[in-house]
């Protein structure tokens, strides 16, 4: 009588155990297959740039698995793609507390360094680095960052340059006294370490050795401004900036004929439209001329095609005709931008 009993208790029981553990166990299944299935279709919408319906799926796939990491890494990514660089922290970091890898790392980097945290970027871009030292994007992107904040330290000093451009005009054509405080050099030498280190990393900006190049002339280093100026050219012949401060920097050097040579070719560069640095080119032109004011004639060499790109050239060789030296243009000669 008693085992009867048992029986009729168990048998339930046992029945109502097997189908919660089956339940259990389709439902486990069908949650990994649902947020499995969601993340593949997120990846296709992200590669075609649609991050709103990716974000969409993935969020409606987060009540099936709430912790799985991979969600957050692409919840993220969409968020990154929108340029919600706060929800894209925000998800990044979830999706680290479940897995680390150099390309977490990387994303969550570019986000800090978007929303201008760059002392977190920079934390997350070395941990990439650790992982995997040889990723070309964490490279990239690191220098890229060395690079902002070269430019947010120099951004804070609105007037250095042109200071510094007075205080080397002064020194070495006026025998002026300069009036500049040493920190000011060893703050240069700080930003050109940062510019090197980008350099390291990744050597394909134009824009860091244009940069390095104008720090080192201020810091009168000038056969090293020279040869990063030729390495910026080299990687992109047309950028004005480059022939605009070799220009300068022989004009420094008192090298009149290569700064006026250099100087021509930034007059062929330049938008027509950029009325403040036409009349910085024009302050430059002029103070050339004037240390020339002593020879009799000398000769420029001038390709005859770039005289023709020249913004407002008739009004440009009327000045030049002002000044009393005879200019001989040797045509049709085609500029060297080799430096000598």
């Amino acid at each position: 009588m008693k085992d009867s009993i048992n029986k009729i208790f168990l048998y339930p029981v046992s029945t109502l155990l097997i189908i919660a553990i089956t339940y259990i166990f389709f439902d486990y299944s069908y949650r990994i297959y649902y947020s499995a299935r969601a993340r593949s279709k997120a990846i296709f919408f992200l590669s075609q740039n649609q991050a709103e319906r990716a974000l969409e799926i993935l969020k409606k796939a987060k009540n099936y698995r709430p912790n799985w990491g991979e969600l957050d890494y692409y919840i993220g990514k969409s968020y990154l793609m929108l340029k919600n660089y706060s929800q894209a922290i925000k998800y990044f970091n979830k999706a680290l507390r479940n897995f680390e890898d150099y390309n977490l790392h990387l994303l969550l980097a570019i986000a800090y360094h978007k929303s201008g945290n760059y002392k977190k970027a920079l934390e997350h871009y070395n941990r990439g680095l650790a992982y995997n030292f040889r990723f070309p994007e964490l490279k990239k992107n690191k220098a890229l960052l060395l690079y902002d904040l070269v430019v947010q330290q120099l951004s804070k000093q609105p007037d250095l340059i042109s200071n510094l451009w007075t205080n080397l005009l002064n020194k070495y054509l006026f025998n002026k006294k300069i009036n500049i405080y040493p920190s000011i050099y060893k703050d240069l030498n700080h930003l050109i370490s940062l510019l090197n280190q980008a350099i390291d990393l990744w050597d394909k900006d134009p824009r860091f050795f244009i940069t390095k190049a104008i720090l080192e002339l201020f810091m009168e280093q000038f056969s090293f401004s020279i040869e990063n100026f030729s390495k910026a050219i080299l990687l992109q012949p047309n950028d004005f900036n480059s022939y605009l401060w070799l220009s300068r920097l022989f004009i420094v050097k008192k090298d009149f004929l290569n700064a006026i040579k250099f100087h021509f070719i930034t007059r062929s560069l330049i938008d027509c439209e950029s009325k403040s640095l036409i009349e910085e080119l024009n302050t430059d032109f002029k103070l050339i001329m004037n240390f020339l004011k002593d020879s009799n004639t000398y000769n420029i060499n001038l390709n005859s095609d770039i005289i023709e790109t020249y913004c407002n050239k008739n009004i440009f060789f009327e000045e030049l005709i002002n000044y009393p030296q005879k200019v001989i243009f040797l045509n049709p000669i085609k500029i060297n931008t080799k430096l000598r």
